[in-house]
């Protein structure tokens, strides 16, 4: 069965969709690429009327891909699928095939054909919507099955950017405080390759140490068929 690609209002710009249909191509598939917008920022902001109008329009959509699997990238919009839309609009046997990129590439390791990256050491740090909903250490045992690699979690509450929190004025220096243990953790391995799923912790990252966060798929990608290297 041929799989959906989920593309976010995060995701629509990151590299990860590149690198994602690049990986699911190397694995001899064709995704279909759905662009849709997952109600995220609606529900953080409390707007559940317009959440919902809007997770419905995605039912509806994905209502013609019968038993095709939903990968998604961003954590955040793909946690929308699996816990706040079945309350909003009902249940659905769509959101059982509703999948994160690093649960469904582990259901289909064995077309993965990795080789070793320039760089031996990531460090990782997962979304929280992806730890509270999903079991701890899919992203690090994915990133793993790059030969030669130690992958090594760091920061294991928020990064202090909570969604759109860290991006208002008055909450800066909070935001800031939050990721310091994340930020202090990170700079002690300064040759290392660092890799966040969620776009927000990738930009909380970058504002707090100047480090670039890959996304794992980017990762994944760059090892696929042939030696990669990071810049």
């Amino acid at each position: 069965m041929t799989p959906i690609l989920y593309i976010d209002e995060f995701t629509r710009t990151s590299p990860s969709k590149d690198a994602m249909i690049s990986i699911l191509e190397k694995m001899g598939m064709t995704p279909i690429v759905f662009n849709g917008v997952s109600g995220r920022t609606m529900l953080s902001m409390g707007m559940l009327r317009w959440a919902r109008r809007v997770i419905a329009n995605n039912f509806r959509r994905l209502t013609k891909y019968q038993d095709a699997e939903i990968i998604f990238l961003e954590p955040s919009a793909w946690s929308v699928f699996r816990d706040e839309a079945p309350n909003l609009i009902g249940p659905s046997p769509i959101f059982s095939r509703c999948f994160l990129y690093d649960d469904w590439l582990l259901r289909h390791k064995e077309k993965l054909n990795l080789h070793p990256l320039d760089k031996s050491t990531i460090l990782l740090h997962e979304h929280c919507h992806q730890m509270a909903l999903n079991p701890i250490g899919l992203s690090q045992r994915l990133l793993s099955l790059i030969p030669g690699t130690t992958v090594i979690r760091v920061g294991d509450s928020c990064c202090g950017m909570a969604g759109a929190y860290g991006y208002m004025k008055r909450n800066y220096d909070l935001s800031m405080q939050i990721g310091k243990p994340l930020f202090d953790a990170i700079n002690q391995y300064p040759g290392a390759i660092v890799s966040a799923p969620g776009i927000s912790c990738q930009k909380q990252i970058l504002d707090g140490t100047a480090r670039h966060a890959f996304h794992p798929v980017e990762l994944i990608n760059l090892s696929f068929g042939s030696a990669g290297q990071v810049h």
